[in-house]
């Protein structure tokens, strides 16, 4: 059979045809993907990319929660916002489509155009997000060598605004640091701790040698190399932390805040909280996450058990008729529950007012305050706890709300990570 010269004229337009069909649908896809990763950093809002991250995403070698936690607190801390995402250049390959992409800001005398490169899948969901990866390859695991736990410590505190305040002493600078178990590591404050020459620091400060992530200059957040951390006889040496910017936690306490202890050095030790006396009490555990000296103790009144979600206890509780899932954050002033539970837990809320919420990337919100009449935990109930109802969508974590100061404050409460379990005492 012959094939006429119009026939393979025609196999090959619809052949040229498709070809740019099929290119222009890529095209769209990613371009689309890079609009959402472009409103998800300048809202703040990790929701509204996490639907685009493809099931295999990861980032320098974790996948699952923990690739989520990562790009989800880079983009709830991304301090400016972006013109436009211009992609440069795309490449099909067997892993996926390679993209290499120029964020454009806003403020272009502050933040230089800075390229990144990401990998889509075939239906342009990010299988990797490179924005964050100087962060990432920075921080280093602490090894037991480099700490000094000693077996027992009571640690008087302070309370400011619902927050805990302790003294603690880094590189030779004392001062107070905020006990908060929702912070991943120790974090310093980026105001007395930040590698800018021309920063005018306090007498007493020091600075410290920190290197520069989340792409160089687009992200405000550093890692510092330590020398020595020092909080009682609880001892770091030679270890990064993390720097960021927590002066609207200064304004609130109205004090000065060398930084945050936060769950990897809680977590070493079985740890409770009396806000009667104002001590913390901490035990070294074995690796069974048994207290290392045997201690006289009260025996609590319940233990509950909880699932760690990233560094967060999640644990269950109950308004009325409904379950929630609540994560506990040392380090929360009040307590939180998503927005779309508001009208189902109308009877149990007593709204007082609006009040303004700091949220991810210092957005002020509005959002309705009151207190819920009862919270069941565990057989406990807690009452009259202040509350407030906002969007929690940007945390990475799937939960419906977070206890705070209004729920630790009413009883005796412990945590052991070990045995992934809180203790009451009535």
């Amino acid at each position: 059979m012959k094939i006429s010269r119009f026939t393979l004229l025609f196999f090959a337009i619809a052949f040229i045809i498709t070809s740019v069909w099929a290119e222009n649908a890529l095209d769209k896809k990613m371009q689309k993907s890079m609009y959402i990763l472009k409103q998800s950093l300048n809202s703040n809002d990790f929701s509204i990319l996490e639907l685009y991250l493809a099931e295999n995403y990861r980032v320098e070698g974790y996948d699952g929660d923990i690739a989520k936690m990562v790009i989800g607190q880079v983009i709830a801390a991304y301090p400016t916002k972006l013109k436009s995402i211009e992609i440069v250049s795309s490449e099909e390959k067997d892993s996926g489509i390679y993209v290499l992409a120029t964020f454009h800001f806003e403020d272009s005398e502050t933040y230089e155009d800075i390229e990144f490169d990401f990998l889509l899948d075939k239906e342009g969901k990010f299988i990797e997000i490179n924005i964050f990866k100087a962060l990432t390859t920075e921080i280093e695991e602490i090894s037991e060598e480099n700490m000094k736990i000693p077996v027992y410590m009571e640690i008087p505190f302070e309370l400011n605004s619902g927050l805990i305040f302790v003294e603690a002493e880094i590189d030779g600078i004392e001062g107070r640091f905020i006990v908060d178990s929702g912070a991943q590591m120790v974090i310093l404050n980026s105001a007395y701790f930040k590698p800018d020459e021309e920063r005018e620091l306090p007498d007493d400060a020091e600075r410290i040698n920190a290197s520069q992530g989340v792409g160089g200059s687009v992200g405000d957040i550093n890692i510092a190399k330590v020398a020595k951390f020092k909080w009682d006889e609880f001892e770091m040496v030679d270890f990064d932390a993390v720097i960021v910017d927590i002066s609207h936690l200064e304004t609130a306490a109205e004090t000065k805040i060398l930084g945050l202890i936060g769950q990897r050095e809680l977590a070493l030790f079985e740890f409770i909280i009396d806000y009667e006396k104002q001590k913390l009490l901490l035990f070294q555990l074995d690796s069974l996450g048994e207290k290392v000296t045997k201690v006289i103790m009260t025996k609590p009144s319940k233990t509950i058990p909880f699932e760690l979600e990233l560094h967060i206890p999640i644990i269950k509780g109950s308004i009325g008729k409904h379950e929630l899932r609540f994560g506990i954050d040392t380090g929360a002033q009040g307590n939180l529950i998503k927005t779309e539970f508001k009208d189902m837990l109308t009877s149990n809320f007593n709204q007082t007012g609006m009040d303004t919420l700091m949220g991810a990337g210092k957005n002020i919100m509005e959002v309705p305050t009151g207190a819920i009449d009862t919270v069941d935990i565990g057989g406990l109930l807690y009452t009259d706890m202040m509350t407030i109802f906002s969007d929690i969508s940007h945390l990475p974590i799937e939960m419906d709300g977070l206890l705070g100061y209004e729920f630790l404050r009413q009883r005796q409460t412990g945590f052991n990570y070990l045995k992934k379990v809180i203790y009451i005492w009535e």
